[in-house]
């Protein structure tokens, strides 16, 4: 079948709109709606006298789900008095009712109303319809209201799986709204450091650009999110892993496997200190002492000759584990 070459100037034969019309409708028949959009527009360019051409374009729009370009469509036919008005005026409600437009389509059935426009036995459905659009409204402004409802310091200081099973639930515009709970959070050491990470990966995610103060183990960060990598790529804990591998997987693999989830679980807590941290090789040995001091059941290592670098991370990882009961 041919096509039309856009970048092609048509002349004007007698006629042509219909017969691109027909070629449209041909298209439209055999479910082939990009080529029908294509005739049909053209003609359209032609003659916007032609309603048939309206319609049948407006066909291939809804069949190929551009709804906003068919909303748009019908709207110039109404400004421009194509086509039975009545019977475009249906399908603007229809179109704007799928829009989830309630309240424009509740405006415009109105305005039927008042200006008289309605048939005497199509007033009941359009009732119903007024009621329907009515009724939306009611549950939007009432969803809005529970979303409002929502306590998001309760739910903050749940234990851990209620607060992952309530944040799915709760957009990010009603988080942004409560940006000043989640900041008092995060500032508080007494909170559980778990739940701050997963709050400031929900705001990574959602490219949050305002800078934030955050307080962990006795210790303090100020840090914009949307400059730094999230908690699984931070250039830290990565060097970190990585050397753990390159020391200990040609030796022991199970001890390579217990020292790097242990590495993933601290990274995973301490999220975003380690922006601070120096000298990734200290903490690779401090995990590895970390690892022999479980194994041997929690054998001291005062007895072992440290660097004064190392001694602070073995440490600080023990508080950090101390603080998960593990």
């Amino acid at each position: 079948m041919d096509k039309i070459n856009s970048n092609r100037k048509i002349i004007p034969f007698p006629n042509l709109d219909e017969r691109l019309l027909d070629r449209g409708r041909e298209c439209l028949e055999e479910g082939n709606y990009k080529d029908a959009i294509q005739y049909l527009e053209e003609a359209n360019k032609i003659n916007q006298e032609n309603e048939e051409v309206w319609y049948a374009l407006m066909a291939a729009y809804l069949q190929t789900n551009q709804i906003s370009l068919a909303k748009k469509l019908i709207e110039s036919m109404m400004r421009l008095g194509i086509g039975d008005y009545f019977q475009t005026a249906e399908m603007y409600i229809t179109i704007l009712i799928q829009l989830h437009e309630y309240e424009s389509a509740l405006q415009f059935i109105q305005v039927l109303f008042e200006e008289h426009q309605v048939p005497f036995h199509k007033e009941e459905q359009y009732e119903n319809l007024l009621n329907l659009c009515k009724g939306m409204l009611k549950n939007d402004n009432e969803q809005d209201e529970s979303r409002e409802r929502i306590d998001l310091e309760k739910i903050l200081n749940s234990n851990v799986t209620t607060v992952i099973q309530e944040m799915e639930n709760i957009d990010f515009d009603e988080l942004l709204n409560q940006i000043d709970v989640i900041k008092k959070f995060l500032v508080d050491n007494g909170k559980n450091p778990f739940i701050k990470t997963v709050l400031l990966n929900i705001l990574k995610e959602n490219q949050y650009g305002q800078g934030l103060l955050i307080k962990k183990y006795g210790k303090d960060i100020y840090i914009h999110l949307n400059e730094y990598q999230s908690v699984r790529d931070t250039p830290f804990s990565k060097a970190v892993k990585e050397g753990i591998i390159k020391k200990y997987q040609h030796e022991d693999p199970s001890f390579t496997e217990y020292a790097i989830t242990l590495a993933n679980r601290f990274f995973f807590y301490v999220y975003p200190l380690e922006k601070e941290f120096t000298n990734p090789n200290a903490w690779i040995e401090a995990i590895g002492l970390c690892v022999k001091h479980y194994l041997t059941e929690n054998e001291s290592i005062d007895h072992i000759v440290l660097d004064d670098e190392v001694r602070s991370a073995f440490s600080f990882i023990l508080q950090v584990d101390k603080s998960l009961n593990i």
